[in-house]
């Protein structure tokens, strides 16, 4: 029995910190909500680069704001859940560096457009951070897959004429 809690006061002790990665994680500008490029001009400023891409117009800001991870705070308490509360130390850390990280340095916000102006799909550069656990979306997972089928489907085309 003294065991079981000394066991339980040592996952309260490494918990301490509570969600307070979580809340770090989630706090700062939310990047949804804002469908045309008037409202990112407004929110960012001038964009870095505008590219045109099979007629899809992809637009780079580049921001030194906090950006909210929508999905922080879930992460954070299944992560301190699953683990007793033993990662919420190494989970704070993670979120504070990355935070320190990208407001000293900057970050590129990305917003891709379709050719009538609506707003498909944004994501945030995660690729700069020294340590990058960051996923890729599902809608950038399901568009490189389309395009490399598209590339193998041409490459086939060009080597097989009918």
């Amino acid at each position: 029995m003294k065991r079981i809690l000394s066991l339980l006061v040592a996952c309260v002790c490494f918990s301490s910190t509570g969600c307070l990665s979580g809340i770090i994680a989630e706090s700062g500008k939310h990047l949804s909500g804002r469908e045309t490029r008037e409202e990112l001009d407004a929110c960012f400023g001038e964009p870095r680069k505008v590219e045109e891409i099979d007629g899809e117009v992809k637009v780079t800001y580049v921001t030194r704001k906090k950006i909210a991870d929508p999905h922080g705070m879930t992460d954070a308490f299944l992560g301190a859940v699953i683990t007793l509360g033993l990662s919420e130390p190494l989970n704070l850390m993670f979120t504070s560096g990355s935070f320190t990280f990208y407001t000293i340095t900057g970050r590129e916000v990305t917003y891709i457009f379709d050719k009538q102006g609506r707003l498909i799909e944004y994501s945030p550069d995660h690729s700069r951070l020294p340590f990058n656990f960051q996923r890729e979306s599902y809608l950038s997972a399901r568009r490189r897959e389309e395009r490399e089928k598209q590339e193998r489907e041409e490459e086939l085309e060009s080597q097989f004429p009918y």
